[in-house]
């Protein structure tokens, strides 16, 4: 994929669809490290490649991946999460046997749920401003919304976080 605003073509149909997906490891292990992200990288292209999908990001932490991947319509996101935590957990467990050991050598690696999120508009979160006013932190974060190939103009949301002092209660004003 050259940029993320590509849009693709099927043989019947114009698309660009992206789904944001998020992957944490079996009780919350911190078992990810470079060289383990790496493979998983690999995999992930390899598996998205056979789903005519495309990874087009991945990062992530010591316990978890995200993912943004560009599918086409005709695919079934559960059949995509499938393959990438069966194929995944398949072949890095047997490339880092020491992973493996971590889970007892019970064939395991992600927690049975994941996170999924369609990105249907390419969307860029920026945070503008924070503002400090006494007793209370407001987080002013803005939403552009864009669509490529158009001409159309849409507003940006704009969403507000307003924190307590004591940063145990948030409220979120539109």
């Amino acid at each position: 994929m050259k940029k993320e605003t590509d849009i693709r073509r099927g043989r019947h149909c114009v698309f660009l669809k992206h789904v944001h997906l998020v992957f944490v490891t079996k009780y919350r292990r911190q078992i990810f490290d470079h060289d383990a992200t790496e493979k998983l990288r690999t995999y992930f292209s390899n598996v998205c490649a056979d789903f005519e999908a495309e990874r087009v990001e991945m990062d992530g932490g010591p316990d978890h991946v995200h993912l943004l991947i560009n599918y086409p319509p005709k695919l079934a996101i559960s059949s995509l999460v499938n393959s990438l935590k069966g194929v995944s957990s398949r072949l890095l467990r047997r490339d880092r046997p020491d992973i493996a050991v971590r889970y007892y050598d019970k064939g395991v690696l992600w927690s049975p749920g994941y996170f999924v999120s369609s990105c249907i508009l390419t969307y860029q979160l920026d945070l503008i401003t924070t503002i400090s006013v006494p007793n209370r932190i407001s987080n002013v974060i803005s939403i552009p919304l864009i669509i490529p190939s158009t001409s159309c103009n849409f507003p940006t949301l704009e969403l507000h976080i307003v924190q307590t002092p004591d940063a145990k209660k948030s409220h979120v004003h539109f």
